[in-house]
């Protein structure tokens, strides 16, 4: 079985599927048992099943962006939901106010910078602090 077949049988089977860190969490519906054999199909290909459960994010991240203009993504390391969106112009709906925003030109900014999970999360706080911008580094 290929990692891909065993995400098409997970979906078959109505389970949720998503990413923790690098684990893979499968959440069966109610009266739904994984079978030891999937069980296993899933230990087998846990590389290639993580590597495509990322393209998929990525791809529907793209996709809301496109659609949308922003979204809301959760942050483990800075604790809070922020929103990353096309440019500081996209309107955010007022139930999201108070939320920090990110632009995807400050989103390339950070992603050029090796920065620790301490440094971005001081970064995170003057942005949030002060309603700052990210400026780009030449």
């Amino acid at each position: 079985m290929t990692a891909l077949d065993v995400l098409f049988k997970l979906d078959q089977l109505g389970c949720q599927v998503f990413l923790e860190g690098e684990n893979i969490r499968v959440i069966p519906p109610e009266g739904v048992t994984l079978t030891d054999d999937l069980r296993q199909a899933i230990r087998e290909n846990k590389a290639e099943i993580i590597s495509l459960l990322r393209k998929l994010e990525q791809a529907r991240v793209e996709r809301l962006l496109k659609e949308k203009g922003w979204i809301t993504v959760y942050s483990e390391v800075l604790g809070e939901t922020v929103i990353w969106c096309k440019d500081e112009r996209v309107v955010i709906p007022t139930r999201w106010k108070d939320a920090v925003r990110y632009t995807l030109a400050e989103l390339r900014e950070l992603t050029r910078q090796s920065m620790s999970e301490e440094d971005l999360r001081l970064l995170h706080a003057a942005k949030k602090n002060f309603n700052g911008t990210l400026e780009t580094v030449k």
